[in-house]
């Protein structure tokens, strides 16, 4: 999808539907995100952005690691899931980074300079139609030695997921046209040697 099927889609009736299954993708995925932490070297940051914040869950988690005397901006397109994010940040908020949310579109958002010192996404970073201009704009915005710690997804054959629901559905419909492996999406990423360029 381009960035504009993107704002419609996250915006929309789909938007809609993530937003109320919000507090169910927040369990299943918290795992995720503590593994993500736990590999990312966020003692010394005090700023950071997290890109596709989505319900913030994972904003949440990353501001009670990062601790009180710290700051966490939430950005992305979805009204929807940020109304969902905004509320859940009013909640229980002892011991946890300052908390806030964005609704902008990371890719092209005129972040101020040197604003973040760590640059956190759990899946949200591999939706952008130029990856290559999206990462230069956050660039732009993060702290001389700033860190970044994301998690995207592998293949789909190395996703069970997604990996057995699509086989199964290939028993009874026909496949459907070959996707562009690099198209925004949730396999974007899942070429290393593409990631690593």
């Amino acid at each position: 999808m381009s960035n504009q099927e993107q704002l419609d889609y996250w915006n929309g009736e789909a938007g809609q539907r993530w937003a109320q299954s919000d507090a169910m993708m927040a369990r299943i995925l918290s795992p995720i995100t503590d593994a993500l932490l736990a590999h990312a070297d966020i003692a010394r940051c005090r700023s950071a952005v997290d890109v596709g914040c989505g319900g913030g869950s994972q904003s949440d988690q990353l501001a009670r690691a990062l601790g009180e005397d710290a700051s966490v901006t939430g950005i992305d397109i979805s009204g929807p899931l940020l109304e969902v994010a905004r509320q859940k940040a009013e909640q229980d908020v002892a011991g946890r980074a300052a908390l806030s949310f964005l609704q902008a579109d990371a890719s092209s958002h005129a972040f101020a300079a040197d604003s973040f010192d760590l640059l956190f996404s759990r899946f949200g970073v591999m939706f952008f139609d130029d990856p290559r201009g999206a990462f230069s704009n956050l660039r732009a915005a993060m702290r001389p030695g700033a860190k970044l710690a994301f998690c995207c997804w592998q293949s789909l054959k190395d996703n069970d997921w997604t990996w057995i629901a699509v086989q199964t559905a290939l028993k009874h419909v026909p496949p459907p046209p070959a996707p562009d492996p690099h198209a925004p999406g949730p396999f974007a990423f899942a070429d290393p040697e593409r990631l690593q360029d």
